[in-house]
């Protein structure tokens, strides 16, 4: 009798067990259809809150790429690669818009002017700035037709001694070709050298050697004879 109340009790403990498990492990997939409430996300998984508008640097550049130019930038770009080429009035009656500022850039790098590509359109919109295209541009300069011819013409009553093509080559070699081009072509951002009115200015082109002008330094070390020899090298070229 005593042994039968002890497996009574037995049963009924174990069923007080298994009942207090399901009870506290919530309702099984299979007797409930509300779904599980999500866990509060602890600090380390909570999301990062995007940053502010205000935030972000004010002189970040634009996805297009680079900064804009300042005032000052504008005008030493503008003489490093305009003016060595190109007149400034020219480039101060150009009132083309930053588009066509833009297409001019490319056209002009195509020739040999040394504009990275990032940089295109900041120099594009300084031009575009500088030179409003709903602005009339400036009245040209007016100069006499004789003027003109004589500022292409060659020069007279300046003789020089001739000059040795071969040392003249190894010259431009060393000292020309990286602005100018290996065949004097203007690839290197320098001005097209091939049968310029320059080469037959021979006092011309020795004062701009000798002292530079815009983006060409100076070769003080180059003398005469030297200069005579790069004059009759280019003066071949065609």
């Amino acid at each position: 009798m005593r042994r039968r109340a002890l497996e009574v009790a037995s049963i009924l403990l174990a069923v007080s067990c298994a009942t207090q498990q399901s009870s506290s492990s919530g309702p099984t997939t299979g007797t409930s259809s509300a779904a599980p409430a999500e866990p509060s996300p602890s600090i380390s998984q909570s999301p990062t809150p995007p940053a502010p508008a205000s935030s972000v640097p004010a002189s970040q550049p634009a996805a297009s790429g680079g900064h804009p130019l300042t005032a000052h930038e504008g005008v030493i770009a503008q003489g490093e690669l305009c003016v060595s080429c190109h007149s400034v009035e020219l480039i101060e009656s150009s009132r083309i818009g930053e588009a066509g500022w833009k297409a001019e850039l490319i056209k002009m790098r195509n020739w040999g002017a040394l504009v990275d590509e990032d940089k295109l359109g900041p120099f594009a919109t300084w031009f575009a700035e500088h030179y409003p295209a709903n602005q009339p541009a400036p009245a040209a300069k007016q100069i006499p037709p004789t003027e003109a011819a004589a500022a292409v013409a060659p020069e007279r009553g300046n003789q020089r001694t001739r000059g040795d093509g071969q040392a003249g080559a190894i010259d431009y070699s060393k000292y020309c070709a990286s602005c100018h081009g290996v065949r004097a072509e203007g690839t290197g951002g320098g001005p097209v050298l091939l049968e310029a009115p320059v080469l037959y200015q021979p006092g011309r082109f020795s004062t701009l050697v000798e002292k530079g002008e815009g983006r060409m330094p100076a070769f003080p070390r180059l003398g005469q004879v030297d200069i005579n020899n790069l004059i009759e090298y280019l003066r071949g070229l065609r």
